[in-house]
């Protein structure tokens, strides 16, 4: 057994993201993959989420409703084009979209 394997690759570990939090500007930023995998969703699908400014969603019980509304995701963009994700932003829309 690898050190993978006991960890568990892609899980998500709340004392490993506290101390893996950045900086920036007197502000608590997360990286991409903290910040999807705290809303469940895909890096891609943040990544959308942050640029478009909307979520979509299919809702309904079989009757198949689009349901679309905006959002603000924070985040700041390094001169190399990482993100780094506001932390607050994520908790509030993470708060906002639980079942």
């Amino acid at each position: 057994m690898g050190l993978y394997k006991e960890r568990g690759v892609g899980s998500f570990d709340p004392e490993r993201t506290a101390i893996m939090a950045k900086q920036f500007r007197d502000e608590e930023y997360l990286s991409p993959a903290e910040a999807s995998a705290k809303l469940h969703i895909s890096y891609k699908t943040l990544q959308r989420w942050a640029e478009v400014g909307t979520i979509s969603v299919w809702i309904g019980n079989g009757t198949k409703k689009k349901v679309t509304r905006k959002v603000k995701i924070d985040f700041f963009q390094t001169p190399t084009g990482y993100r780094y994700y506001k932390r607050a932003s994520i908790e509030k829309l993470a708060s906002e979209i639980a079942v």
